[in-house]
């Protein structure tokens, strides 16, 4: 079956920033000097988004030849596949934004004088 190139190209507009995103943020946890914390879920997000976006292109490169050659009840079998990389991917946001969140830089706690002490002046 060969595939029109406006099916091909709007697979690519659909499917592409989701891998850019995830590349992205997979090439920034190897460049960029982060904590580690921060490091491992900013690689464990962009790798879900990778792997989400190419499970959906799998799904809407297969999605023709499955539903010509289906002998079985086909709709819910399509709903089953296209939620899971939809949730792959919330779960790939999730671990982009926790990320940022842990990767922050936060400023360091004020030091206050013990009680019963005076500071130097």
């Amino acid at each position: 079956m060969d595939f029109a190139p406006t099916y091909l190209l709007s697979i690519g507009i659909s499917q592409g920033p989701g891998l850019a995103l995830g590349a992205l943020a997979i090439v920034l946890a190897l460049v960029r000097p982060l904590p580690p914390g921060a490091r491992k879920l900013l690689v464990l997000g962009g790798c879900a988004l990778v792997g989400s976006r190419l499970s959906a292109i799998f799904w809407q490169l297969a999605l023709p030849r499955v539903a010509i050659s289906a002998d079985y009840p086909f709709i819910p079998v399509a709903r089953a596949f296209s939620y899971i990389p939809t949730l792959i991917e919330l779960a790939g946001i999730g671990l982009l934004i926790a990320a940022a969140l842990t990767g922050r830089s936060m400023p360091p706690p004020e030091h206050s004088a013990p009680t019963g002490q005076s500071e130097p002046h």
